[in-house]
């Protein structure tokens, strides 16, 4: 199809026009641009195209500074500078909430546009390691991720001299985490293997970054997931420690942990902003680190976390930082939330769900209950407009704010704080 003119964009960065009466959608493009596209579906409403061509690109279009961005996809808004990206995206959250909101959303940049990723998963397979091309299972041997750290980029190198030797392992993954200069390199494959073809990933390990990082493995035969249920420490640190906001912790290779530091720095900072000596329910709480932070502030804090292993972490965390008034429980948020809520009468309530959103028995019980003050970080702005519209009766938006946590990308993290109406 030629000549498309490119209306807006849309949620996933895909770019709208209309066409024969149904919505066309195509990423790689900016609103204005006129394109040529090859269509690969079509629905009785819908049509999802490939790019072509770009016959009259946008102002704002730049050339991309990595040269597997074609074929990685992962980086999928590198054509415009980070400034602009943020303002497309405060743009699209401007209108894909028009009627909820009418108030302007806040956007919070990332202090760094490239290197600001602490954590990569590299696909491996048949000596060959980088990451998977978009839309495939082929791998893309990239020499060097702009967007992660220099620490991160610097294991790589080493992994992919590695891999090289590495026989009748199957491994199908190499997850790296690099934070404050300490590492965590977990090998993941599909069946048990013999953990002496480690030693020379060991030694190079050793030689680059001393006694500061630790090697695991992680036994996944699962596709659906990239790491297996356990990881298993077989040389060195067993854990990252960190410290945000005076709160001393520690990162697993199992730990949910935001991929870019400063930009999560802002954000929980934006979140304490809005917590003083109340009783604060927090929900989908992970391995505790902003439940500390904010039984700093609060008079209580009760969190409520489905993993195991994440509970055991914010437990570690409460004890090392003494919060004797932080009370970390392990369960499903629409089981415990129900409790807190009926126990803790106008509390404020945080949540940070996954990418399915707040469970609907945790939102029914919030209506039913009325606290006072939400506050609601979330990375899928599909399922936040679900769960603010359910609200909506009830709450008023008293500030939007989205944060550049992936710059680069056309992916946004929100934090929006409800008030009773």
């Amino acid at each position: 199809m030629d000549n498309i003119k490119i209306e807006n964009l849309n949620i996933n960065g895909e770019g709208v026009s209309f066409v024969y009466n149904k919505k066309l959608c195509v990423k790689g493009v900016l609103k204005d641009e006129i394109v040529n596209v090859e269509v690969l579906q079509t629905k009785e409403n819908f049509i999802l195209a490939k790019l072509n061509n770009i016959c009259s690109p946008s102002p704002m279009r730049i050339c991309p500074k990595c040269l597997f961005v074609d074929q990685c996809g992962g980086c999928d808004f590198m054509f415009v500078q980070s400034a602009d990206g943020l303002a497309i995206k405060k743009q699209i959250m401007q209108e894909y909430f028009k009627g909820i909101f009418s108030g302007e959303i806040i956007a919070n940049a990332s202090k760094k546009d490239f290197a600001f990723r602490n954590k990569v998963s590299f696909a491996v397979c048949k000596g060959k390691i980088g990451l998977k091309k978009q839309g495939s299972h082929e791998i893309c041997e990239i020499s060097h991720c702009l967007v992660a750290n220099e620490d991160i980029n610097k294991a790589f190198e080493i992994s992919k001299k590695w891999i090289k030797n590495a026989k009748n392992c199957e491994i199908c993954h190499i997850v790296i985490r690099g934070i404050g200069g300490h590492m965590s390199i977990c090998v993941v494959a599909r069946r048990p293997f013999d953990y002496g073809v480690l030693e020379d990933l060991k030694n190079a390990l050793e030689g680059s970054f001393g006694n500061k990082f630790g090697l695991f493995v992680s036994i996944n035969p699962s596709k659906n997931k990239i790491l297996g249920k356990k990881c298993d420490c077989i040389f060195g640190e067993e854990k990252i420690p960190v410290n945000y906001f005076g709160i001393q912790t520690y990162v697993r290779p199992l730990s949910f942990f935001q991929i870019n530091d400063d930009v999560a720095e802002m954000m929980y900072s934006k979140v304490l902003d809005e917590i003083s000596n109340e009783v604060v329910v927090e929900g989908y709480s992970g391995a505790g680190l902003l439940s500390c932070i904010m039984a700093k502030r609060a008079r209580e804090v009760y969190s409520v976390e489905i993993e195991q292993s994440a509970t055991k972490d914010a437990n570690d965390a409460k004890k090392l930082n003494k919060l004797d008034n932080l009370h970390n429980i392990n369960g499903d948020c629409d089981v415990e939330m129900e409790k807190l809520l009926l126990q803790n009468s106008g509390a404020t309530v945080v949540l940070d769900p996954p990418r399915s959103g707040v469970g609907r028995h945790t939102l029914e019980m919030i209506a039913h209950t009325l606290p006072n003050k939400i506050v609601m970080i979330s990375c899928n702005p599909y399922t936040l407009r679900q769960n603010v519209v359910f609200l909506n009766k009830f709450y008023n938006i008293k500030s939007f704010e989205i944060f550049d946590m992936f710059p680069q990308t056309s992916h946004i993290e929100s934090l929006v704080v409800l008030e009773r109406k």
